[in-house]
């Protein structure tokens, strides 16, 4: 519909420029002919119709209408012409020629058919009424009896002529229609390819990134822009390099001689805008055109972070399970003696007469055997955790209670201060209680120690989601590099002098007790934010447990 339009626009600016055309013609070589008043007064009249059909087509007239209409109104103006400018003799015949095409572009093959005959009547018309003496000419005269029979074969020559270019019209239309059909079904079927491939490559998981032989990243994909936390107008146009290296580019070295396209594979870390560190594995091909000339590369990869977390995490927990079971078995066998030999030097210290330096050393003993009775207590939570005993409970309620046990102990001083952020609301948990809060003793215990000069410590508990709850401790103390956060949770990895590291070793197994997760966000100088997701209900084994190990379902002691 919008192509018909189009060309009857066409039209109406065709029509105008042959008019335009026949008035100029006739100004400057036929001032002196019969012909200047009948195309000056057929300018007026196309002028007027041309406003009108410019209107109704402003106005969305159906083309069905305005099509049959123009053209009909077109072959009554050429008749006229004709008639008025020499009839059988005029030069303007060829007009009618013009139409007949006009309305093969326009209309349908009978719809053509339909103009032509009534061209043909009409002209037909003209010429018989002309030709018996029925009708004068235009300037009153008849034709002489001679000249009638050559004005007969012109005139049928006219007719063959009107339905030859008639039906020629017809065929190049159709032809013309065709091959526009066939055109747009193939414009629009390259579209819907070029759509359906781009939504390919825009559902990817795996991020695409395209570079020119310079090595100038020329396109992505969705993926790719939320894997390296870069826009796509961030990426594009900058150097391959800066995310990948040197080594995706080497691709594009000679190819060996059975001509195989080499594939590279490899792996890469690289830190993202948000400072969170990325590992991405990737592979890379050579972009090539159909010519099979090499034109850049194509690199995909995947984020890989989270099965680098899954893999420490399985090395850790197999080094944390090693050491439990050496701790275990270390506790019990340095316990028994070390409190025989505390309890021995007690006894002679309080027997024998000590002078001040031997006093000294009996108290540094006695220190260090304190310590060293903590250290092995700690292992022995560690390596033998006390029975996992959930219940329900307000977990703001609960967190309120410790940090007031918190702002009491000797670990805040007089240059700390502590900071609360709680939901409005309660906040009903499945879980063991006094888990909880040795949870958040020792992160706050730690959080505090990494402040000796003071600072504030920040507890918040949020309400993330309908299945989970987020406890965060946060400091502004001293901070960890990415070696010291790796290894925060293995046992003996403290870096404060006299701890074991045992702290955060206890915090990890418990976290997992509860099935909840902790991520820590560190780093030198502008401290740590530990986060622990806690889901606010376990699954159905839980609540066995938790039933079974109720004072309801023990059994009678009668």
């Amino acid at each position: 519909m919008d192509l018909i339009r189009r060309r009857l626009v066409w039209l109406v600016v065709a029509r105008a420029a042959i008019l335009g055309a026949l008035v100029l013609l006739t100004l400057l070589l036929g001032r002196t002919s019969p012909y200047v008043w009948p195309v000056s007064l057929l300018a007026v009249i196309v002028s007027g119709f041309s406003i009108v059909y410019a209107v109704a087509l402003r106005v969305a007239v159906p083309p069905r209408i305005l099509i049959p209409i123009q053209l009909g109104n077109d072959v009554l103006i050429v008749t006229w012409l004709v008639y008025r400018t020499g009839d059988l003799e005029s030069p303007f015949l060829a007009l009618y020629l013009i139409v007949i095409f006009a309305a093969s572009l326009l209309s349908s093959r009978i719809g053509v058919f339909a103009i032509t005959i009534f061209t043909i009547v009409m002209g037909s018309a003209v010429g018989a009424a002309i030709l018996s003496g029925v009708v004068a000419r235009a300037d009153g005269t008849y034709y002489s009896d001679e000249a009638l029979p050559v004005l007969q074969l012109s005139f049928a020559y006219t007719i063959v002529a009107t339905i030859a270019v008639a039906v020629l019209s017809t065929h190049l239309a159709d032809r013309q229609r065709r091959s526009d059909t066939e055109l747009a079904r193939t414009v629009r079927s390259l579209a819907d390819l070029r759509a359906f491939n781009e939504r390919v490559i825009e559902s990817m998981r795996s991020g695409l990134i395209t570079a020119g032989l310079d090595g100038v990243i020329a396109s992505t994909n969705k993926a790719a822009e939320e894997i390296t936390g870069r826009a796509k107008n961030e990426l594009v146009g900058r150097p391959l390099s800066e995310l990948f290296g040197e080594l995706p580019m080497t691709v594009l070295a000679t190819h060996p001689d059975d001509h195989r396209i080499p594939v590279l594979r490899s792996e890469v870390a690289f830190d993202r805008q948000d400072g969170a560190e990325v590992h991405v594995g990737y592979n890379v091909t050579p972009l090539t055109s159909e010519d099979g000339d090499e034109r850049g590369v194509v690199l995909i990869f995947q984020d890989l972070t989270e099965i680098f977390e899954l893999e420490r995490e399985v090395r850790r927990r197999e080094k944390l399970a090693a050491l439990g079971t050496m701790a275990a078995g270390l506790a019990h066998e340095i316990r028994n003696p070390l409190a025989s030999m505390r309890g021995s030097v007690q006894v002679l210290a309080s027997e024998l007469p000590l002078d001040e330096g031997q006093a000294r050393l009996m108290n540094i003993i006695q220190r260090e055997s304190d310590r060293l009775n903590r250290t092995v207590t700690e292992f022995l939570a560690y390596a033998r955790p006390a029975p996992f005993r959930p219940m329900a409970f307000d977990l703001r309620q609960s967190l309120v209670e410790a940090v007031t046990l918190l702002r009491n102990s000797p670990e805040v001083g007089p240059l700390h201060a502590i900071a609360e952020r709680y939901p409005d609301h309660e906040t009903p948990f499945f879980g063991d209680a006094s888990q909880i809060r040795q949870i958040f003793w020792n992160l706050a215990r730690n959080g505090l120690k990494a402040m000796p000069d003071g600072g504030t410590l920040t507890v918040r508990l949020d309400d993330v989601s309908p299945e989970t709850y987020r406890l965060s401790i946060e400091d502004v103390g001293i901070g960890m590099d990415k070696t010291q956060v790796a290894r925060l949770f293995e046992p003996f990895s403290a870096s404060e002098p006299g701890g074991t590291g045992l702290g955060m070793a206890i915090v990890y197994h418990l976290v997992n007790e509860h099935g909840g997760r902790i991520s820590v966000d560190s780093s030198k100088g502008r401290g740590t934010r530990v986060d622990v997701f806690l889901p606010k209900r376990r699954g159905a084994r839980d609540l066995e447990i938790a039933e079974s190990t109720s004072p309801a379902a023990a059994p009678s002691s009668n």
